[in-house]
C-alpha cells in the first residue's frame, strides 16, 4: 500500500477515535515522547508512546486511559516546542514487542502513521486503552512520515494546522500571562519607590508657623478656586 493510500485510510483526527470502539484503525499524529514506568512496584514494565493530533480528550473517549508521568524513564524525551502542550491533548499508546524498540528510534516532533491501533478494552478493566500490539498482523507498525513526501497532502496540513493552532494559543496564553505578572511586579515596584521617597521627605515643621491672612487666603484660592476666595473676601466686607 502506498503512503498516499495509508494517508487517506487514516482517521480525521482523534475526536473519531469513539466510533472505534473495540475495533482497529489508523491514525496519523505527531511524537511526543516515549517512555517506560510501572504502574505498581512489582507490576511489569509498561512502554508508552505519547502522541498528539491538536485535539483534545474527551469524554466521548470513554475514559481514555492516560499512563501516570511519575516514576518514568524518558527514551525519547518532549521537544522544547511539545513541553507546554495542556496534559489533555496527549494520547499514550501502550506498545508491545518490536514496536517498543522501534518506537525508541523515533524524534520527538516526528510525523507518524500508526497503524492497526487497537482501542481495547481488558477483561479485567473498566478503562479503555489504545494498544500498538506486538506483529505486522493486518499491516500493523509505525510509518514515519517525511514532511516533504507529503507535502501539500490534506491529511498532513490539517495535522499540522490543528498542532500549531493549540501551541499558538498556549504560547500566546502564557505571553499574557507574563505580560501581567511583569505588570503587576512593575506596579509594586513603583508603589515600594513612592513608599520609600514620602519616608525620604524631611518635613521641617519643628515649630508652628502662623499664617498671614494673605496667606490664608492664597491657599484657599488654591485649593477651593477664586470664586469662594472672592466670597470670603465679600463677606468679610
Amino acid at each position: 500500500m502506498s503512503l498516499k493510500s495509508v494517508m487517506e485510510s487514516c482517521i480525521s483526527d482523534s475526536s473519531s477515535i469513539p466510533e472505534f470502539y473495540l475495533r482497529y484503525f489508523n491514525w496519523m499524529v505527531q511524537v511526543i515522547s516515549v517512555r517506560c514506568n510501572r504502574t505498581l512496584p512489582e507490576s511489569r514494565i509498561n512502554h508508552i508512546l505519547r502522541v498528539w493530533d491538536g485535539h483534545p480528550i474527551t469524554s466521548d473517549h470513554k475514559n481514555l486511559m492516560s499512563f501516570s508521568i511519575a516514576n518514568s524513564e524518558m527514551l525519547v524525551s518532549p521537544a522544547t516546542e511539545l513541553l507546554s502542550i495542556p496534559w489533555c491533548y496527549g494520547f499514550d499508546i501502550l506498545l508491545f514487542g518490536e514496536w517498543i524498540s522501534r518506537a525508541a528510534k523515533l524524534k520527538s516532533g516526528s510525523i507518524v502513521i500508526l497503524k492497526n491501533l487497537h482501542f481495547f478494552l481488558s477483561k479485567h478493566s473498566i478503562t479503555p486503552i489504545l494498544v500498538l500490539h506486538e506483529g505486522c498482523l493486518y499491516g500493523r507498525g509505525i510509518v514515519e512520515v517525511h514532511p516533504k513526501a507529503v507535502e501539500g497532502h490534506c491529511r498532513y496540513l490539517k495535522l499540522m494546522n490543528d498542532t500549531q493552532r493549540v501551541l499558538a494559543e498556549n504560547n500566546r496564553s502564557h505571553e499574557e500571562s507574563d505580560t501581567t505578572a511583569v505588570s503587576l511586579q512593575e506596579d509594586l515596584a513603583i508603589s515600594t519607590e513612592c513608599r520609600e521617597d514620602v519616608n525620604q521627605i524631611h518635613f521641617d515643621w519643628d515649630e508652628e508657623e502662623e499664617l498671614s491672612d494673605e496667606r490664608l487666603a492664597a491657599l484657599t484660592d488654591s485649593f477651593f478656586g477664586r470664586t469662594t476666595t472672592h466670597h470670603l473676601q465679600a463677606n468679610d466686607k
